[in-house]
């Protein structure tokens, strides 16, 4: 019959149709009615769980927003931190390059001093040297005196006697 509605049967239109043909074409139409009702009915099903889903996919889509606004924040935040660190780098660069310059002069300082303790150190093995020559003259002065004493004491104590 679906070649009869289609119009490729060879029926010519002005010809009347038996009843047959018209309860054929009435089945076969009903039939069609029938098959289009049940893709409706899937077609609202499969609706239905579309809108849910859109409604599962609206309430993600808040979360996921949720989560973007935390992520966005995270994101400022984690920025704010690196400026920061970043800042705080430059100081303490800034303060090792002072202490460096420091250590250089302390370095300096201490090469001066070491040249001081030599200098130092020298003198006083002059002075060493100096004082073991004055003790030996101071030794050999105080026998000389010593001895010259005891001579004129001895000169002077025959002159006594013989007075």
């Amino acid at each position: 019959m679906a070649s009869l509605l289609s119009g490729e049967s060879g029926h010519h239109t002005y010809a009347p149709l038996s009843h047959a043909q018209t309860l054929s074409i009435c089945q076969h139409l009903e039939a069609m009615v029938r098959e289009l009702q049940g893709q409706t009915a899937e077609l609202r099903r499969d609706l239905g769980h579309t809108d849910s889903n859109v409604a599962q996919l609206r309430s993600a889509l808040g979360t996921s927003n949720a989560a973007v606004h935390t992520l966005q924040e995270g994101h400022v935040s984690a920025k704010n931190s690196i400026e920061t660190l970043r800042k705080e780098l430059v100081r303490t660069g800034n303060k090792v390059n002072k202490l460096g310059q420091g250590l250089e002069q302390v370095t300096e300082a201490c090469s001066s001093v070491r040249e001081t303790h030599n200098v130092t150190n020298t003198t006083v093995a002059m002075m060493k040297q100096d004082a073991v020559k004055l003790t030996g003259r101071i030794d050999y002065l105080q026998q000389s005196l010593e001895t010259d004493i005891a001579g004129d004491s001895a000169q002077q104590k025959n002159q006594l006697q013989q007075a």
